[in-house]
């Protein structure tokens, strides 16, 4: 569930979103996050892989958020 409150006070819950709402954002950076280590083994039968993985991210800063038809 969401909820937005404008200027005026009037109160909007929305689910899954507020009709009306809009946000603004800029993206501030795209990094990949920390390095995790994937392990597969079987046991007693040599079977044995190691791989990493990095998540791609991006980080971003709400600047704005707009409420009302427009």
């Amino acid at each position: 569930m969401l909820a937005t409150k404008d200027a005026q006070g009037t109160l909007a819950v929305g689910q899954p979103y507020v009709q009306g709402a809009r946000v603004h954002a800029t993206v501030l950076e795209h990094f990949r996050d920390k390095k995790i280590i994937v392990f597969k083994m079987k046991a007693k039968k040599h079977y044995r892989r190691k791989a990493g993985h990095r998540q791609a991210m991006s980080r971003f800063l709400v600047t704005k958020v707009e409420f009302g038809s427009a």
